[in-house]
């Protein structure tokens, strides 16, 4: 089989040649020719993956948008004109793929530059519009999977940390390898403290993770000694020295000063600023210095010096009930966003009144909303089916699901975070 492409945009009108002949003469060839059809073959035309040059090539084809597509060592890979820089094409990281990727029979552009390709396990569509999601599920080579992603931090420049209902995996982003440890144990929350420590908060207490091993907290730091059993699901840095943390267990919240080696517990006992609950969903530190926390049934705003607490429930007037399944919240347009499982998304005004409340009926995924990440005039938002977009000045959603790269339609309440303009947001089968 011979299959020829003229690259445009050449004088010298050199032409991509790939012949398979019972794997002999297989690979990548470069044909140059003159207007008296002189031409020249060069062997060797691939410097940056070399081994396309002697190996067997499915297809070959011009994209439309620039480049070349090549199909061959066992991957589909998009090249400039020139062959010396590319890309490899990987699908999402999903239980149901089989390495359709990697037996690319036949490349096909259509009038739109979408990607239809023929592998051997039938037919794929590749969208010509990029895909803001990277995916991870399964290793390739081990074949462990995230099955149940309860939290996501990352580690350094390459690496993320996942807490999993059943084990901690340590995951590389770069290869996609994964390496799970500590099964039988759920890892509820993950985050770093000013010391550069990363804490890792476990179904039977907290520890920090270093090198790979777990260290009971109260080796570290002392004064979680009475708390060392306790479970995070959040928290939030409220100054230089104080970082305020959101219990799991009925707790309420800690406020931990580390430069004074010390805790205090704020719960519903709690002699002035007593909590409503001592079920804590989520804590939030506003543009005021004052923290929420939000409960199954209200939330608590205390404020920045800690010396008043107000009790905030919101009443949902289309079904004449009280919201509730506070998970998170948000500040973007100078207006409060809170997210309530079972209601939606719950729009305040500065002075904490209710302006409106979207729910599925205005575009949204599903009611079932857990986080809320602002981006510009947007609001990204997880949910028990799928993810939404929301536009805060056109009032519109835009919805993705697995279809479009997520790594499942199911997220989990805390599962996410977000660090240097990259949000990780996982739940059923990965993130």
């Amino acid at each position: 089989m011979v299959t020829v492409i003229a690259i445009p945009g050449n004088n010298n009108r050199p032409v991509a040649f790939v012949a398979q002949m019972n794997n002999l003469y297989a690979g990548l060839r470069k044909l140059k020719f003159d207007k008296n059809y002189n031409f020249e073959i060069n062997n060797q035309p691939c410097k940056k993956a070399p081994f396309l040059n002697t190996m067997p090539i499915e297809d070959v084809r011009i994209s439309a948008v620039g480049g070349i597509y090549i199909a061959g060592a066992k991957n589909l890979y998009k090249f400039n004109y020139s062959l010396s820089d590319c890309t490899i094409l990987e699908e999402s990281r999903s239980e149901s793929e089989g390495g359709w990727l990697q037996n690319v029979l036949q490349i096909f552009q259509d009038r739109q530059d979408n990607i239809w390709l023929g592998c051997q396990q039938g037919l794929a569509f590749v969208s010509k519009h990029n895909n803001p999601f990277q995916s991870f599920y399964q290793d390739k080579i081990s074949k462990n999977k995230l099955e149940h992603v309860m939290s996501v931090w990352k580690l350094g420049s390459d690496s993320l940390l996942a807490g999993l209902q059943n084990g901690l995996a340590l995951i590389n982003r770069n290869n996609g390898k994964i390496s799970i440890s500590n099964q039988g144990y759920t890892f509820h929350h993950i985050f770093e403290d000013p010391f550069k420590r990363t804490h890792v908060s476990r179904s039977d207490g907290m520890f920090i993770h270093k090198y790979g091993k777990l260290i009971p907290i109260s080796k570290v730091y002392p004064e979680f000694s009475p708390y060392s059993s306790s479970r995070l699901n959040s928290h939030v840095f409220f100054n230089d020295s104080t970082r305020i943390l959101g219990t799991e267990d009925n707790t309420g919240i800690l406020i931990w000063e580390f430069l004074k080696h010390r805790i205090k517990k704020i719960d519903e006992h709690h002699s002035e600023i007593p909590l409503a609950s001592g079920i804590v969903n989520k804590v939030f530190k506003d543009s005021k210095n004052n923290v929420w926390v939000f409960s199954d049934n209200t939330i608590n705003i205390i404020s920045e010096k800690f010396s008043k607490s107000k009790v905030l429930k919101l009443y949902d007037s289309s079904n004449q009930q009280f919201a509730g399944l506070y998970f998170d919240i948000c500040q973007s347009g100078g207006d409060y966003w809170i997210a309530s499982y079972g209601t939606g998304i719950i729009q305040l005004d500065s002075s904490l009144k209710i302006k409106k409340i979207y729910n599925t009926a205005d575009g949204i995924t599903n009611d079932g909303v857990y986080q809320l990440y602002p981006y510009k005039n947007n609001i990204i938002i997880t949910t028990n089916n799928g993810l939404s977009v929301f536009n805060i000045k056109t009032h519109r959603f835009q919805k993705y699901y697995q279809a479009d790269g997520l790594h499942s339609n199911g997220f989990e309440e805390a599962a996410g975070s977000a660090k240097n303009g990259i949000i990780y947001a996982g739940g059923l089968k990965g993130f």
